[in-house]
């Protein structure tokens, strides 16, 4: 189960976490620690398939604008090296 906690800034100026674990309401805790199963469960390999096209959707957008990008900016060059 995942534990609230608490950053406090050290002398030094660095900042560590310290554990609340009687503050169990995570939605008023600054940070959550998980535990490693809660972390092994968070992994890629278990995603549902609406959760995994969700990720996918915007990354196929990204390569498709590069792809157009890459191809109008291959056509001005060929106009342009034509051009001379």
């Amino acid at each position: 189960m995942a534990t609230c906690a608490q950053a406090v800034q050290n002398p030094d100026g660095s900042l560590s976490l310290v554990l609340q674990p009687s503050q169990t309401d995570l939605t008023q805790c600054s940070f959550a620690v998980l535990s490693g199963t809660e972390i092994s469960n968070l992994s890629l390999f278990f995603l549902s398939p609406s959760d995994a096209l969700t990720l996918l959707s915007p990354i196929c957008l990204v390569l498709a604008v590069a792809w157009g990008y890459k191809v109008l900016k291959k056509s001005f060059d060929n106009e342009v090296s034509n051009d001379f």
